[in-house]
């Protein structure tokens, strides 16, 4: 006799245990105790294979696990919130007014207004490309500029595109490239440059806000303090 079959024919455990209503979970002692119910209303004449009790207690403890394990995931979630929360109050306080250097390949063009990428180089570049995608990743502006030398630097876009025309506000991806005076490759990247002015706590990520943009921790190469 089974545990499942325990419920249906041992009314006297289940009187004592009581019935589940639809659709509720039945937990660890409510097994347990239909287990025993199962011992006490078994026929002696029909006791259950080895094989078949050990099934049924491997299954307890299987139920029993998995409960603690849900029990400790809910309490490590709850505790990582809070700490989560108390990272997000102490980087507001420590980081906001410094100067930030972090990884970035986007930037937000304000309505009749012009933005300025920032870049690093390498090494020395004979020619430096900039490509401006838009939301639906299509290049709406390239803009070439040489020699440039190694290091960090600032283009300004007008926020138009390759017709002159004026692009509506909004955030804007931006690509690299560069070659040496030999043809060859030369390393680039964009940067985020600007003071922190304040946190952002979302989706379980910590961002920084500098002007318009939202910068993840991961993305941070430095951080100084502000002038």
């Amino acid at each position: 006799m089974s545990v499942i079959q325990a419920m249906s024919t041992a009314e006297g455990g289940l009187q004592g245990l009581g019935s589940l209503r639809t659709g509720q979970v039945m937990g660890k002692d409510d097994f347990l105790k239909l287990l025993i119910a199962q011992l006490k209303y078994q026929d002696p004449f029909a006791l259950p294979e080895n094989g078949e009790f050990v099934a049924q207690l491997a299954q307890f403890s299987s139920l029993e696990q998995l409960q603690n394990v849900n029990t400790n995931l809910s309490e490590t979630l709850r505790t990582n919130t809070s700490l989560l929360e108390a990272l997000n109050r102490i980087i507001a306080a420590v980081l906001i007014g410094r100067d930030l250097k972090a990884l970035g390949e986007s930037l937000y063009l304000k309505q009749d207004g012009s933005v300025d990428i920032n870049y690093e180089l390498s090494g020395d570049a004979a020619l430096l490309s900039v490509e401006i995608l838009n939301s639906e990743g299509k290049v709406v502006r390239t803009i070439n500029q040489g020699p440039v030398p190694a290091g960090t630097g600032t283009i300004r876009w007008d926020g138009k595109d390759q017709h002159g025309d004026r692009l509506q506000a909004g955030e804007y991806g931006v690509r690299f490239s560069a070659t040496d005076s030999r043809g060859e490759e030369v390393g680039s990247r964009g940067l985020i440059l600007g003071p922190v002015t304040g946190v952002s706590y979302e989706d379980g990520s910590i961002l920084l806000l500098v002007g318009e943009n939202k910068v993840p921790l991961s993305q941070v190469i430095s951080i100084e303090t502000g002038h």
